[in-house]
Order: C-alpha cells, then structure tokens, then sequence
C-alpha cells in the first residue's frame, strides 16, 4: 500500500515540462506558451535547429515543433526520427495543410504524437499537451515488451497491438535485441524461433548468457510448429512457445496471464 501511494506521489510531483522548437517572436508560438503555462507546465524554448534541440533538458519527453515551411527543417525532421523511439519522445507538429502531407516523407503517422494544421485552436492544442502528458505519466509504470523478429510487418503489427497495454521495444535481429536490452529494461521478451544469420535458439542463449538480463523471462514467438522445432524450443526452458498463428485476443490473453501470475520485480527503465 505504501509502495502504490509513493508511486502516486511520484505521478504529482513529475515535472510537466515542454519543448517549444520555433521562432519565439511569433504570435502563435507566444500564445501557445502562455496557455501551456497557465496550465502550470515548465518550457523550455529553442530555435529549429539540430544543434539547439540536442542540448535541450534530457528529462522533456514532450516536443512541440511549429513548422512555417518544412523545407527549413528538413534536417531536423530527419534528426528527430532517429531519436523519438530512443529517447521515449511525444513530437507534435504545428503547421499548414501542404506541410502536413509532406510531413510524412519524415515521420510515419506513428511517430508523431498529434500534427495541428494552421488555423488553430490554441485551447485544442493546451488540452492535447495534457492529455499526451497523462498518457506517458502512466505509460511510464506500464510492463515493458522487447519484440525479436526479422519481419518488418509482424514487428509493426505487434507493434501496434501491444501499444495500449505496454511499453513496446522492437528490434529486427539478436544483435540489435542486446543493443535494445543494453539501454532499457524490460519485463518479458517475445523471440522469433527462426531468424537469419543468428536464429531464436541462439539469440536466446546469447540472452540468457548476459548477466544484467539473464532472469528476463522469454517467449519464443514462431511460425514453426514441426514436433522437432518445438522440443529444442522447450529444451531451452523458454517461459513460453506461442506461435504466429495465434489470434490476437489470445496472443494478448495470454501476456496478460503471465504477468498476473508472474511475480515480475519492479523495474526502473534505464
């Protein structure tokens, strides 16, 4: 009991902080600031440059970007696509119609928090800020999954089913599963069995030799189902085999299972 009530304290006390990236001069950026702080978030201001949102605070996870034309910004539309999954980041975008169907030769519909085409409604954007910021505040105490596939679709589609429930990590191969496992902690792994060049067994083997993530429990996730691919699966003690035919609500049922009645320890995501 007393653990949940400082995990709610720690809720209030959060910073509510945003990046404002844009031309502090203009109208529509000033009144967006104002708004944003009466309702009591901390801002921090930079002009659209890479240099200046990479020095920006580590611990703002909200970025609000107002683009006047995007073929100004293009190198930081590229930046901000290599750092949104790393570094947990809500991007929203302010900017014209034209603008906005561009804005996706960057960044996918995914990556992007919410785009507010010109003329806004500065109260619609103030109470999207609060609610994106509601929403990663209880994201942040979410169970956390890391997703092994070589198939770029079924990585996305899991992706996607995942997303609502758990913080998601996704890597297309063993090498990029320890770079992914070297920087966050997560609760549970779901391995494809058959990958190229290093395969599931092996991916899990060199898991499981790493010390820091030894106890994370994994799952081999696969399309195999021949008797021989399942009994050198369940030689290897995985905490479960499920395969890709699964249904959704089944596959979701069951995650949900293992986490109930998994005694987890809590976990800081590094």
């Amino acid at each position: 009991m007393e653990a949940e009530v400082n995990n709610e304290l720690e809720k209030e006390q959060r910073p509510r902080k945003v990046l404002i990236i844009g031309n502090r001069n203009e109208f529509l950026v000033r009144s967006v600031i104002n708004d944003l702080l009466w309702r009591h978030f901390e801002i921090e201001e930079v002009e659209p440059t890479v240099t200046e949102i990479s020095r920006a605070d580590e611990s703002i996870k909200i970025y609000i970007i107002f683009i006047e034309r995007i073929a100004d910004v293009q190198n930081l539309l590229v930046y901000l696509k290599d750092v949104i999954f790393d570094k947990k980041l809500s991007v929203c975008v302010v900017c014209n119609h034209l603008d906005a169907l561009e804005l996706e030769n960057y960044v996918t519909k995914d990556e992007i928090a919410a785009v507010f085409e010109r003329p806004v409604n500065i109260k619609e954007i103030g109470s999207a800020i609060d609610e994106i910021f509601q929403k990663s505040s209880t994201a942040e105490t979410r169970r956390s999954i890391l997703i092994v596939d070589d198939d770029p679709t079924f990585l996305h589609k899991t992706q996607q089913l995942f997303r609502d429930t758990y913080k998601v990590y996704m890597a297309n191969s063993a090498a990029s599963a320890l770079m992914v496992l070297s920087k966050h902690t997560v609760d549970l792994i779901l391995l494809d069995y058959e990958m190229p060049i290093v395969g599931g067994p092996q991916a899990y083997e060199m898991i499981k030799a790493e010390p820091s993530v030894a106890d994370t429990p994994i799952m081999f996730l696969t399309g195999k189902t021949d008797m021989q691919s399942v009994k050198k699966a369940i030689s290897l003690k995985p905490a479960h085999y499920l395969t890709k035919t699964l249904p959704a609500s089944e596959l979701l049922a069951t995650i949900s299972y293992f986490f109930v009645h998994h005694s987890l320890p809590g976990r800081e995501d590094g």
